[in-house]
């Protein structure tokens, strides 16, 4: 199968990285989280290796998902961080029957969808600095035309969000 989203296979299968919507700056990946990236991506491509496999075929498998997971554990518990442990033995990252009894036959489905937006007349705009989300793309909308020294944060409201998620 022909991986045209990353056929180099840098991408791993689940994906533990900083991220944002552009509303805020997102906060940085621990130490803890970069070990377990830097421990996944060395061990999907030793792993891939060691089954005659190409990366990217191995990283899409259950055993790639596996094998993310279990280099997690090992950086939290190497980071002696307390809390929760991904449920796997370490023959899942190998085992293709394993990892997918472990991973993949739980008839789950999972959609998760967030959204935000800021109420331009809120209270918050009284106390907050005059120039507030004034870098986010949207703030070029045709609401931002209405009058008003903050007329942008119309492109952040509801009006616009129901238009962006319901109906573009």
């Amino acid at each position: 199968m022909k991986h045209l989203t990353d056929p180099e296979g840098r991408r791993l299968p689940i994906k533990i990285d900083t991220a944002s919507n552009g509303e805020f700056v997102p906060i940085p990946l621990s130490a803890a989280n970069r070990m377990g990236n830097r421990l996944a991506y060395e061990a999907g491509a030793m792993n891939a290796k060691r089954l005659g496999m190409g990366r990217r075929d191995f990283l899409v498998s259950a055993r790639g998902a596996a094998t993310v997971l279990l280099a997690f554990n090992a950086a939290n518990s190497a980071a002696g961080k307390p809390g929760g442990f991904f449920e796997l033995e370490p023959q899942s990252a190998l085992d293709p029957r394993l990892a997918q009894v472990r991973l993949g036959d739980k008839g789950e489905f999972i959609f998760d969808v967030q959204g935000h937006f800021v109420d331009p007349s809120g209270a918050w705009v009284k106390s907050a600095p005059p120039d507030s989300f004034k870098w986010s793309p949207k703030t070029g909308c045709g609401l931002a035309s209405k009058p008003g020294a903050r007329s942008y944060l119309n492109c952040l409201g509801p009006e616009e969000f129901v238009k962006d998620v319901f109906l573009d």
